[in-house]
């Protein structure tokens, strides 16, 4: 069956003499495994289509009950690579894909989830200043998808919405159920494991819940400890979702 789609490069390894075996996250069949053969000569017809980072189309053979299938065209879509002069932000865009990379299993399509990466990564070379917001953002939706999904709107113990904690500043969040506990009710709860939020750190973060990728990079936000949010997001990832451990990507600086 020939199959034509848009896809994601995550991973390529050297495969043979002159090829290819490359690992994309595809919007038509979810993560696959594609040899591109003669990838690697100087007159490939596949150019940089197939560089981690790259969005592409491609065009493949698929078999049923195989796990490798044979590229036959790709073209590029959209490439951030030659906008990455900077090793933060590359740090963070191949922490992405090597995200997508450990948590999906072969051939399960998820276009909620390709929507995700495809817009996180066009976004990331965009603002600098706004990269720890985009990768909370990314964070945030990545729960989501996996059905873990913060429940922050509200204490779980008095019901209380957080737009209503008059004089409580601060929130402590519960990594084990997702979700917050306010200072009042803590008191009577303080044995749990849990991260102290500020109330205005909070705001910030439901806020970014609710923009796109886009919107992210183009707004001006307050001056808050962000980095502070993304640790416990990634944490809280780790916890909850199978195969997100340390990341190699995050060493290579």
């Amino acid at each position: 069956m020939i199959v034509e789609t848009s896809a994601i490069i995550l991973r390529s390894m050297k495969y043979g003499d002159t090829s290819k075996i490359v690992t994309c996250y595809s919007q038509q069949c979810g993560q696959i495994k594609i040899l591109a053969k003669g990838a690697r000569s100087s007159k490939s017809k596949f150019g940089s289509s197939l560089e981690p980072l790259t969005e592409s189309h491609l065009v493949f053979y698929k078999k049923e009950g195989r796990d490798l299938h044979l590229l036959s065209k790709s073209e590029i879509i959209n490439s951030i690579n030659p906008f990455i002069s900077d090793s933060d932000i590359l740090i963070e865009a191949l922490s992405v894909i090597e995200i997508f990379f450990r948590i999906h299993h072969h051939e399960e399509k998820n276009e909620s989830a390709y929507e995700l990466l495809s817009e996180t990564l066009k976004a990331l070379p965009k603002n600098k200043l706004n990269i720890t917001q985009l990768i909370i953002h990314f964070y945030l939706n990545l729960c989501s998808l996996f059905g873990v999904s913060l429940a922050l709107e509200k204490c779980q113990k008095c019901n209380t919405k957080y737009q209503e904690f008059e004089n409580v500043l601060t929130s402590y969040f519960i990594p084990v159920t997702g979700t917050l506990i306010c200072e009042e009710c803590y008191s009577d709860h303080h044995s749990i494991s849990s991260t102290k939020i500020e109330k205005l750190l909070l705001e910030q973060l439901i806020l970014i819940s609710n923009l796109t990728p886009k919107l992210i990079v183009t707004n001006i936000f307050s001056k808050n400890n962000y980095k502070e949010l993304k640790n416990i997001l990634f944490d809280y990832i780790v916890l909850h979702v199978e195969g997100v451990k340390k990341l190699q990507s995050q060493q290579l600086f």
